[in-house]
């Protein structure tokens, strides 16, 4: 419960990264993974049954705080920059169900 372990078993990886920006005209945030972007993925992985989950090797626990700390994102007081590679351990079939229309 507190993230202190290792877990293993089986699961997904979600990688999220910054994109390129297209045009000199386009706004650049818009291409950028944001903290609220891993909040929603960690919120369905959560919702869809994922037992344990990390982000870029800090597990997110009930007390994780994910907030934006200027051009990087925090997570457990620790900055983190893209690519964001998100693990999940649960069953498969559930965690790939959240590539759903609102998921």
């Amino acid at each position: 419960l507190l993230g202190l372990l290792n877990v293993t078993g089986e699961g997904i990886t979600i990688t999220a990264k910054d994109g390129q920006v297209a045009k000199a005209a386009d706004n650049v945030s818009d291409y950028l993974v944001h903290d609220v972007d891993l909040r929603e993925i960690v919120s369905e992985l959560s919702n869809a049954g994922a037992e344990a989950i990390s982000i870029n090797d800090q597990r997110i626990v009930n007390t994780t705080c994910i907030v934006c700390a200027g051009n990087v994102i925090s997570i457990n007081g620790e900055k983190v920059t893209s690519p964001f590679v998100i693990k999940a351990i649960g069953n498969q079939e559930r965690l790939y169900g959240i590539n759903r229309p609102g998921g």
